[in-house]
């Protein structure tokens, strides 16, 4: 179903404002970090106090991100090429991201309040008539856009679940269907394309503030998290014959 992966990334919330663009973090995460090669910088962000200038670390061709925020830490795994074969796959990817983590708050003596995991892919090549076809499956339009299919539209579902991590944690599950019209860009190259991109957030949910958040956690969350998103697509492909 899936054609072209486009991007990665697994967010741990919780308060890293400790984590601050100053040299001795900077060693310390370069160190943390030696065997990835990743490049230390900044980027800014709006806080309490305005804007802030936050630590970013990176891969020379940025396939590889990690972004130390205010309450939040972003992995990031982007395709480097148009078909975006460098992603892999989403479980190795949790891997990645779990060692990620662990060297993080492990290092930082940091937990989490919360957890989310997103993916962004494209679907299969299609015709015209075929997309159409799916946005009527979708909808239920009114008489002008049934004659007059939108050539751009996007529908989003979101779905609350009870799993045991440590004891009882929901966790949403949000898929996004859209269909998209333009050019994706990758290094010096670029696709002109007209598809359906699938993108999921599957996070652990918001009304939990307690930092009680551990790499054990994490692990089951990731595994209940690619279930669910492999779950949604397997039922997707057969609503949409794609």
């Amino acid at each position: 179903m899936i054609d072209i992966k486009i991007k990665y990334q697994a967010v741990l919330f919780g308060n890293f404002t400790d984590i601050i663009p100053s040299p001795d973090i900077v060693s310390r995460l370069i160190q943390l970090f030696k065997d990835k090669a990743l490049l230390p910088g900044t980027f800014q962000e709006v806080g309490a106090a305005g804007l802030q200038t936050r630590i970013s670390l990176a891969s020379t061709n940025n396939e590889w991100s990690i972004l130390f925020g205010l309450g939040r830490v972003d992995v990031i795994k982007n395709s480097t090429t148009l078909d975006g074969k460098n992603l892999g796959t989403i479980e190795g990817f949790t891997e990645e991201a779990t060692i990620i983590f662990r060297r993080i708050m492990k290092d930082f003596n940091i937990k989490g309040i919360r957890i989310s995991l997103i993916s962004n892919d494209l679907l299969k090549e299609m015709l015209s008539p075929q997309l159409n076809a799916i946005y009527l499956k979708l909808f239920n339009p009114i008489p002008l856009y049934k004659d007059h299919p939108p050539f751009q539209w996007n529908t989003r579902s979101i779905a609350e679940f009870e799993t045991d991590m440590n004891g009882p944690t929901k966790i949403n599950v949000i898929s996004t269907l859209t269909r998209n019209q333009g050019r994706m860009m990758s290094q010096d190259q670029f696709l002109q394309l007209d598809r359906i991109e699938v993108e999921f957030d599957i996070n652990t949910s918001n009304l939990n503030q307690d930092l009680h958040f551990d790499i054990d956690i994490i692990e089951k969350f990731f595994i209940e998290a690619t279930k669910f998103r492999t779950q949604v697509l397997n039922e997707m492909e057969v609503i949409l014959g794609a």
